[in-house]
């Protein structure tokens, strides 16, 4: 009966969704470790031992516990629908089914899971937002201090080098000492169009150990030299 309930699904809905078949437990767990499909519909049959059917097997794996499993058993029976809940079954369908019914039950699934999803990321942009707001200003916070570096700022946010340069790297495409010379070029042009410092002054000030070098890295940045910028503003302070 199985292999008949199988070949109808396939017909049926194998031009809504890609599905894969799979006629034993352990060819039906193998596909599902390596092509980590979307939902798992699988037979539940009476009496099984727990841990040994393919729903706890599939979600007592890390790398299958996320995936919807809907069971579908002979028995209308309330007993078999908990035992089928015990073994962690996200939905449970007694055959016969109304292939209508499966439709929609497998939309749903898909489609509050796609939700989830979509929310998921919503929030992971807020919290990269805040993070990357937050590296930016505790750089301009001590953007006034030459020894301020890489170092200092993992210190700040708690976290170790490897993993802030990851993650700075992975948001922004830059290294978090691309970001602090971006702010550091970002505060060189503002005081430069404040007529409070000279050039030398500004370059002691963002730490520079040489004027020189202040202006190779300047204009590598801007694409002018400090003095071509100062005169190409021409005193306006915003940049």
């Amino acid at each position: 009966e199985d292999k008949e309930v199988l070949a109808f699904l396939d017909n049926s809905l194998n031009g809504e969704w890609e599905i894969s078949m799979a006629r034993s437990k352990s060819i039906a767990i193998g596909l599902v470790r390596e092509f980590q499909p979307d939902i798992v519909v699988a037979s539940f049959a009476k009496n099984q031992e727990p841990g040994d059917d393919i729903c706890s097997i599939l979600k007592s794996d890390m790398n299958t516990s996320h995936i919807p499993i809907v069971l579908m058993t002979l028995e209308d029976d309330k007993d078999v629908i908990t035992d089928g809940f015990k073994f962690r079954a996200d939905y449970f369908v007694t055959k016969p089914f109304d292939l209508f019914v499966l439709r929609a039950i497998l939309t749903n699934i898909l489609d509050n899971r796609r939700l989830l999803q979509e929310r998921l990321t919503q929030v992971d942009v807020v919290r990269e937002s805040k993070f990357l707001a937050d590296v930016k200003r505790l750089i301009k916070e001590n953007i006034d201090n030459p020894e301020f570096n890489v170092d200092e700022l993992c210190g700040l946010m708690s976290m170790s080098r490897t993993s802030l340069y990851s993650k700075v790297k992975t948001l922004t495409g830059m290294s978090p000492s691309d970001i602090i010379r971006d702010i550091r070029m970002q505060r060189a042009c503002e005081l430069l169009l404040s007529n409070e410092y000279n050039i030398m002054e500004v370059s002691d000030h963002m730490g520079f150990s040489e004027p020189k070098y202040f202006r190779e890295v300047f204009k590598k940045h801007y694409g002018i030299s400090p003095s071509e910028y100062i005169k190409k503003h021409n005193g306006v302070k915003s940049v």
